[in-house]
């Protein structure tokens, strides 16, 4: 069915009338649901809703329907998957492990669920496992979930002395035996009958009646798992043998601890290491190789990798004598090679091999920033997500990297910014103006916080707690990923720094990798909590740090460099060491790459092409092209007539240059050639076009102004030299005046008298942080964000008297007037605000109105313009379509050792 409110498809699940009727069945619908609603988990079924309609059928009358609304799920259920037999240990490993963590999320809330059978598995076309159907349910405690007579709780219905509920073949002993004493202990029993048959291809007990089935589970064993699988895992057998242990007290306690065991024994196959308690692993057994596993004849275990002596070789014998031959020929191979390296080098080892590979996109595949690192790899190395905008729509796409086809992630529209959660199965992300969260197996996405802020890089940490950097001067945000707190500020602003952003959680968990941005700079610092103080450590614009002892950085270009890091003392040493790759870097001066905890590098080559280009905007989002030309623009601002544009143009804030945009002609010229130049502002006339510099291995910015029509002709006139953080930022209408921005200590806001001399005077001085001034169009009125609250707002005060009054509400940024001054424009998130504002015979706010979301439109600077007719100008930032792959790299580390830098710790 269809979802009409939330426009999403949903499963309905229906009681047949005459169930309806019967006051026992009717209670177990309820508690399903009811049970179901109270889970949260990526490989537990969602349940939406649950209600009670008139429905009439085909025969005519109507009669009352009980119905529950859960998520839609694309697959089969375990039964199905198991119909042709036995699963591949890898396959069935991961399932199982995905099983075993639902069923410690149910019983962490205690909830029991009593009824786990592979009929009630599902598995996804992903390939996921999600547990259904919590009819059966018990809770741990007393009372009801939610409202309604005690006497059909959950509970009640649970704790009925001598009676029998599950399914056969399935049900703990005490189950069995109609005991009340059944707790989370059973469901581990009921785990360790589905993974016996998922590896093995039959059931753990089984009988021709029921009574004989239920005979077997309290009275017998199973047959030995070695009879199936000759040659079994150790360790397999040991869980197995745990998890069905007739004794509750016998068997694992916790689910949580199955779900580590079965993960660590599914690592060791994927990774070739497990031991066989046979003398060979099975990591290597086809699916198809696994029909036989169940079919012993006479009783006595039989090889199944070749055949009996007098017996045809079958095509799967065949398959896996040359299989083996060719393991064979490799292992002779690889131990000649190995001998004659021990004959000219004792000493040394066989390192892994780097590996550099491409992940192709599909061809309708449009990477979309959104002002973030568009992907991320997880900590295994084994699974990528990236946001991607196909057919217009921006959502978050998953993709493993040894497969072709990506899947997109429901619920994820508008997602930016992907993060791992440590033990990678959740997926943090940005909505607009929220921080999410959505189960790496699917699931409906929760949310974890309204924001504000304009995000710049999320990292969630081994505690629960997710930070966010932003691009404003708020500083890295904090809030528990279980969406049960408020966002507070964990790392302010230090003086000069404009924005903190990019955040990375050390192995630690508590300690923290992240950018500070300043006006001609970029710094990585790490931040420690024990002391509460960053340091530098690098000069970049992002960092990552792997369990090789390395910080991998960032350079301004996107170089990525390499240093040995300490991540205890914090401390780097030796020289940094190039990778010799050169990552796409951001508008907003991200680089494009990732590195999982297990060293696997990710990135976006910087030869891709990109599509940077200015927009006019109309109140309602609708978007014109205002030009041709593309770059990675920052900061335009709109000529007093209309008719040009200037512009920072370059990489990030560094190295940019100012060109103008003639609108009509459509021809973008460059105005300046050297050094790093920000912010232009036009003369009232127009002839001039003012900006901030700075001069090469300094901080401190010179403020100079250039004649439009001189172009590069002549050199820039120096206004202001050396006057350390403060920078232009807007002109007075009659042109005499500069209204300057200081980044250094205090914040402060100062104007620079052009006709006195060049003479700075302190206008605004407070214990906060001022900025990003603008003078409206009459001159009286100075509109500023401050951070006096807390977090940034919009104010306005007299330019000739005192007296702050607050515009925003609930945060806001970049402050631009409209051109006759009736009204101010802000940014809150990423909502565009119009506030209505009467200035005679004094100043009244009146309405507010929220323009569009400026996420819709794909507008990734926060500076943006109006023009003459009212509309806005805005730079949208995405990849090409051209940009047709991403970049991996497998055990770059390797070659770290012939760079001649040592790992760290």
């Amino acid at each position: 069915a269809e979802d009409t409110r939330l426009g999403r498809k949903v499963a309905i699940k229906v009681l047949p009338e005459g169930f309806a009727e019967d006051a026992e069945r009717l209670a177990r619908f309820e508690q399903e649901a009811r049970a179901s609603a109270a889970l949260s988990h990526p490989n537990i079924a969602a349940v939406f809703d649950v209600g009670e309609a008139e429905v009439e059928d085909e025969s005519g009358p109507i009669h009352n329907t009980h119905f529950m609304v859960q998520e839609l799920l694309e697959g089969h259920t375990l039964r199905t998957t198991l119909a042709p037999g036995a699963l591949p240990l890898a396959r069935a490993l991961g399932l199982a492990t995905e099983i075993a963590k639902a069923i410690a999320a149910a019983h962490a809330i205690g909830i029991i669920h009593r009824d786990l059978k592979p009929e009630n598995i599902f598995v996804t076309k992903e390939g996921h496992a999600k547990v259904l159907d919590f009819g059966l349910a018990k809770l741990t405690e007393s009372s009801p979930l939610s409202g309604g007579d005690s006497a059909e709780s959950p509970t009640r219905l649970g704790t009925v002395v001598g009676q029998v509920m599950g399914s056969a073949g399935y049900m703990a002993p005490e189950q069995a035996q109609g005991s009340d004493e059944i707790d989370e202990r059973a469901d581990v029993f009921s785990f360790g009958c589905v993974f016996y048959e998922m590896v093995s291809g039959r059931r753990a007990f089984s009988g021709e009646s029921l009574l004989d089935t239920l005979h077997a589970i309290t009275r017998s064993e199973p047959d030995p798992l070695e009879a199936a699988i000759p040659d079994a895992p150790a360790e397999l057998l040991r869980i197995v043998s745990k998890c069905l242990a007739k004794d509750p007290a016998r068997r694992y306690q916790h689910a949580d601890d199955l779900a580590v065991d079965l993960r660590t024994l599914a690592t060791e196959v994927e990774s070739g290491l497990v031991i066989p308690g046979g003398g060979v692993g099975v990591a290597d057994r086809e699916a198809g190789d696994t029909g036989t596993a169940g079919s012993v004849d006479t009783g006595q275990s039989r090889d199944l990798r070749a055949p009996v002596s007098g017996e045809k070789a079958t095509d799967g014998d065949r398959r896996r004598m040359s299989r083996f031959m060719v393991v064979g020929i490799w292992i002779v191979a690889v131990a000649s090679g190995a001998l004659l390296t021990w004959a000219f080098m004792p000493s040394a080892e066989l390192a892994p091999l780097v590996s550099r590979s491409a992940i192709l996109l599909g061809p309708s595949e449009v990477l979309d920033a959104g002002g973030v690192t568009p992907f991320a790899i997880s900590p295994d190395g084994n699974l990528i997500v990236y946001a991607a905008d196909v057919g217009g729509t921006r959502r978050l796409y998953r993709r493993r990297i040894d497969e072709f086809d990506a899947h997109p992630i429901p619920g994820t529209e508008g997602a930016s910014g992907p993060f791992f959660s440590p033990d990678g199965e959740w997926i943090g992300f940005f909505a607009p103006g929220q921080l999410r969260k959505v189960g790496i197996a699917g699931g409906q996405p929760q949310l974890i916080a309204d924001t504000t802020w304009t995000p710049r890089g999320g990292s969630w940490g081994a505690d629960d707690t997710i930070t966010v950097g932003t691009a404003s001067a708020d500083g890295i945000f904090r809030v528990s990923a279980a969406g049960d707190g408020v966002p507070e500020v964990l790392i302010p602003l230090e003086p000069g720094d404009s924005s903190l952003e990019r955040p990375v959680f050390l192995p630690d968990g508590r300690s923290l990798l992240y950018v500070a941005e300043m006006s001609a700079r970029a710094d990585v610092r790490v931040y420690s909590p024990d002391t509460g103080q960053s340091k530098t450590v690098a000069s970049g614009l992002d960092a990552r740090y792997v369990t090789s002892g390395h910080l991998v950085y960032a350079e301004s270009r996107g170089n990525l460099m390499v240093v040995p890091f300490d991540p205890i003392t914090l401390e780097t040493s030796g020289s940094p060491i190039s990778l010799g790759i050169q990552a796409l870097v951001h508008a907003s001066a991200a680089a494009f790459f990732d590195v999982s905890a297990s060293g696997s590098l990710l990135y976006f080559p910087s030869g891709s092409e990109r599509r940077h280009s200015l927009v006019w905007v109309d109140r309602a989002g609708n978007i014109t092209p205002a030009s041709e030309e593309t770059g990675a623009f920052i900061g335009p601002k709109v000529s007093p007539d209309g008719r040009k544009v200037a512009v920072s143009l370059g990489v990030g804030t560094t190295e940019s240059q100012i060109w103008v945009l003639d609108l009509e002609r459509d021809i973008l010229s460059p105005l300046t050639s050297q050094g790093t130049n920000i912010v232009p502002i036009w003369s009232p006339d127009g002839e001039w076009v003012f900006f901030s510099s700075t001069r090469e291995g300094t901080y401190a910015w010179d403020v100079f102004r250039k004649s439009v029509t001189a172009g590069q002709r002549d050199p820039a006139d120096l206004v202001l030299a050396r006057e350390g953080f403060q920078v232009a930022n807007d002109i007075s209408p009659d042109g005499s005046t500069l209204i300057l921005a200081d980044g250094g200590p205090g914040g402060d806001l100062k104007v620079l008298r052009l006709e006195e001399g060049a003479s700075m005077e302190a206008i605004l001085v407070s214990d906060a942080t001022e900025g990003m001034p603008r003078i409206s169009p009459d001159g009286l009125w100075l509109a500023y964000i401050s951070n006096e609250t807390g977090r940034n707002e919009v104010y306005l005060r007299p330019t000739s008297g005192t007296g702050p009054i607050q515009v925003s509400r609930d945060g806001g940024s970049s402050p631009v007037w409209a051109r006759d001054g009736r009204e101010l424009y802000y940014r809150r998130g990423a909502e565009l605000i119009a506030v209505e504002i009467q200035t005679s015979p004094e100043l009244r706010l009146l309405e507010e109105q929220v323009l569009f979301e400026v996420n819709d439109v794909k507008a990734v600077d926060v500076e943006y313009d109006v023009g003459p007719d009212g509309r806005f100008l805005m730079v949208i930032d995405e990849l090409s379509s051209t940009a047709s792959s991403l970049n991996l790299v497998l055990n770059w580390a390797e070659e770290l050792v012939e760079a001649g830098s040592p790992p760290g710790r």
